[in-house]
C-alpha cells in the first residue's frame, strides 16, 4: 500500500532534482529519503528514478506517476480544506514574513490558499530573520540567510538587483552596462544590513570599484521620492519598482557581470511536517507563475551541490 508520505517524498524529490535538495526541504537525511523512494519503487514494482548521475532524472514511468501523485496530493489537500468550515475553531494562523518584492509577486496566491491560514507580515530581511529567531513568525523570506539552529533554509529563486533611475539619466546606456561604470555614480542604498546594499558592496569589492554613497535610506517609499527629486541611482531588486519601470517613470539597468542574491524561505523547526510541505507547495506554485511572467528578473534556483 502506498502512503501519502511516500507520495510527498517522491514529488518533493522530483521537484528538487536531487536527493540532497529534497532531503533538506523534508528535514530528513539523504540516505533515509533514498530508502523511502526505493521502498516506493518496490511496492510499485517499477523504477521511477534514474540514479546514474549526480542529479536524478525521472524514468518515463516516473514522469507519468509524478502527474498522478500530484493530483492525489491535491485531492487530499482539497478534502482537508473542505471540512475547515465545520471545525469549532479555525486553524491557527501560519505567520509568514515577506520582503516587499516576493510579497507583491505572490501575495494573492498566498491569501487564496485554503489549506493554510496564512497571516502575512512585511519587513526587510534582517528584521524578518530576527523575528524568526524570536518566534514571532513561523516562516520568513530573506536574502542569503546564514545557517541557524532555529530554522531551516530552502533557496527558492536567484535574483539580480539592478540600477534604477529616472529615464533621463545615463542616456548613452541601453539596458545593460559594465560593472566598472558603477564607480562614481551617486547611489541611494538601504542601511548597512540591507541585502541589496550588501550585494552591491560585495560585488564592487570583488571588482575593485569604489562606490559613492549619496543617500542611506531603508524605506522603499522614500527611495521613490528621492529618485524622482535627485540625480541618483538605487540598487534594488527589479520588483521594488516594477510598476514605475513598466510605466516608463523609471528605467532599470542590468549590471554585467551581475550581482546575485538568493531569495530563500526559512522555516522554524516547530512547524509540523505536513504544514511545512503544504506551505512549500503553495509558494512554489506561486513562484512558478511569477517566473513564467518574467517581469521580476528571477531565475529558478538550482541545486549546485552534488550527490555524494
Amino acid at each position: 500500500m502506498i502512503s501519502t508520505r511516500q507520495l510527498r517524498y517522491f514529488v518533493e524529490t522530483a521537484q528538487a532534482g536531487s536527493f540532497i535538495a529534497a532531503a533538506r526541504v523534508l528535514n530528513m537525511s539523504q540516505p533515509a529519503l533514498s530508502l523511502q523512494i526505493r521502498q516506493l519503487e518496490a511496492t510499485l514494482k517499477i523504477q521511477l528514478i534514474n540514479r546514474s548521475g549526480r542529479q536524478i532524472a525521472l524514468t518515463p514511468a516516473g514522469e507519468t506517476f509524478l502527474v498522478t501523485a500530484r493530483q492525489a496530493l491535491d485531492a487530499i489537500a482539497a478534502a482537508e480544506a473542505s471540512i475547515v468550515p465545520f471545525r469549532d475553531s479555525p486553524a491557527p494562523p501560519l505567520r509568514l514574513g515577506l520582503i516587499p518584492t516576493i510579497g507583491r509577486a505572490i501575495i494573492s496566491e498566498l491569501l487564496d490558499a485554503r489549506s493554510l491560514n496564512i497571516a502575512p507580515r512585511e519587513g526587510v530581511s534582517s528584521e524578518l530573520l530576527a523575528a524568526l529567531r524570536r518566534g514571532e513568525v513561523d516562516a520568513a523570506f530573506s536574502y542569503d540567510p546564514p545557517a541557524d539552529k532555529a530554522y531551516d533554509n530552502v533557496p527558492m529563486v536567484r535574483e539580480f538587483p539592478v540600477l534604477v533611475c529616472r529615464r533621463a539619466l545615463l542616456p548613452d546606456v541601453a539596458e545593460t552596462m559594465p560593472v566598472a561604470r558603477l564607480a562614481g555614480l551617486p547611489l541611494l542604498l538601504g542601511g548597512p544590513q540591507n541585502a541589496s546594499r550588501r550585494a552591491v558592496q560585495r560585488h564592487a569589492e570583488r571588482h575593485n570599484i569604489a562606490l559613492e554613497l549619496r543617500y542611506e535610506v531603508e524605506a522603499t517609499s522614500l527611495h521613490r521620492e528621492i529618485l524622482l527629486a535627485e540625480d541618483v541611482f538605487a540598487f534594488v531588486p527589479r520588483g521594488h519598482f516594477l510598476p514605475e519601470i513598466d510605466s516608463g517613470l523609471f528605467r532599470a539597468i542590468a549590471i554585467e557581470p551581475p550581482a546575485e542574491q538568493i531569495l530563500t524561505l526559512s522555516t522554524r523547526h516547530q512547524i509540523d511536517h505536513a504544514t511545512r510541505l503544504k506551505l512549500l507547495d503553495i509558494i512554489r506554485t506561486a513562484i512558478t507563475r511569477a517566473l513564467a511572467g518574467g517581469r521580476q528578473g528571477w531565475l529558478q534556483y538550482e541545486e549546485t551541490r552534488r550527490e555524494p
